[in-house]
């Protein structure tokens, strides 16, 4: 099959005119650097879950361009992708998101809630989405309170049922899948909407009160 594909490094200015040409960004880097800035309407997708999460979200007729958390990331990404056929690989951003801080573009944002903070909003009953986009059988075998459940290679097919007036914190078992639902939201006009990182593991070390089957 010969070398897999090198990404060209893109600058801010590069990246912006690729967005207007329809372009998808798919931001590799952990869920905490994602939520304190990214660039507005990425993806984002972990390194680590894009052989399982790719397929469900990214089409075949758009660009893609990265955002890595390091260069290292890269080839590995590529990898991933061109195993799935995704070969429209545009390029990445050069410097990182760094780069386009310093570039004054628009950045946005994502707030995270701690366990603590989920477990106080559910026992006064706070009027908020709990969004856990984890599997059915991770669902069934324990919940938290009042929790929607749509399942993460679903969920930007069933956006229509979810409420955009209200709040929603999305949650999975670490995190890490519900940091790619927030950003699902985010790209498609949510704007009241935070993540819970640590998610379930973080209820379990806690001691939140959770539902089992």
């Amino acid at each position: 099959m010969g070398e897999l594909p090198r990404p060209w490094p893109l600058t801010p200015e590069q990246i912006a005119q690729a967005i207007e040409n329809r372009a998808v960004i798919v931001d590799l880097r952990s869920p905490e650097a994602f939520a304190g800035a990214f660039i507005p309407g990425s993806l984002a997708i972990p390194l680590d879950m894009l052989p399982a999460y790719a397929g469900y979200l990214l089409d075949y007729e758009h660009d893609l361009i990265l955002v890595p958390e390091t260069l290292d990331q890269i080839p590995e990404a590529v990898r991933y992708l061109i195993r799935m056929g995704y070969d429209r690989l545009a390029g990445y951003l050069k410097g990182g998101m760094h780069a386009w801080e310093v570039s004054g573009r628009a950045y946005d944002r994502i707030g995270a809630v701690h366990a603590s903070t989920l477990e106080r909003r559910i026992k006064s009953d706070e009027e908020f989405t709990l969004l856990d986009v984890r599997k059915i059988t991770e669902f069934r075998e324990s919940q938290l309170k009042n929790a929607t459940h749509i399942f993460l290679g679903d969920l930007q097919d069933r956006l229509d049922e979810i409420d955009k007036a209200k709040p929603i914190v999305t949650f999975c078992g670490s995190g890490r899948r519900a940091i790619i639902a927030a950003s699902i939201l985010k790209r498609h006009g949510f704007e009241q909407v935070e993540d819970s990182l640590g998610s379930m593991e973080a209820c379990e070390e806690i001691g939140c009160p959770i539902q089992r089957a």
